[in-house]
């Protein structure tokens, strides 16, 4: 059945979680290939054996010492990512003021005297919205105008 390209089917068919169509493939298959019907009888089989099989009843004892154990597995994996992000988070804040402290004593003095003034032509060209063409508002306020005028004349 290794071999068998339908081998991993045969669980899913047996379980009955295969379409309609790709069921059929199988039952097809099986009338052909030993292997498979092998697998399919062990199938079931073992589910024929564990159909009436229950699970024992555990004391109220036992569950709660295996409460209690987990519990603590849990509360100590989280005291120590606890713990790891208390370091990291201190090492983060330490690289943060070495960064600003290098930067403070490595940057460059800045020049205070300003590199444009206000009268500056190019900065007035910078600032100055463009106009649209004359023609564009021309036409605009004629727009505006016949809208006005059919407007009122309803």
């Amino acid at each position: 059945m290794a071999d068998c390209e339908y081998g991993i089917l045969v669980s899913a068919y047996h379980d009955g979680q295969l379409d309609p169509e790709r069921s059929r493939q199988v039952e097809s298959h099986l009338a052909t290939c030993p292997a498979c019907t092998a697998e399919l009888e062990g199938l079931r089989r073992l589910s024929k054996a564990l159909a009436g099989w229950q699970a024992p009843e555990m004391p109220e004892e036992v569950l709660g010492r295996l409460h209690e154990a987990v519990t603590g597995e849990v509360v100590a994996a989280e005291r120590g990512v606890l713990r790891l992000a208390r370091a990291l988070s201190g090492v983060a804040a330490a690289v943060m003021i070495a960064g600003t402290l290098w930067l403070l004593t490595s940057s460059p003095k800045i020049d205070a005297k300003p590199m444009l003034t206000a009268d500056d032509p190019a900065l007035k060209m910078a600032l100055t919205p463009p106009s649209p063409p004359a023609e564009e508002v021309a036409s605009a306020e004629r727009d505006f105008a016949q809208w006005m005028v059919e407007g009122l004349s309803k």
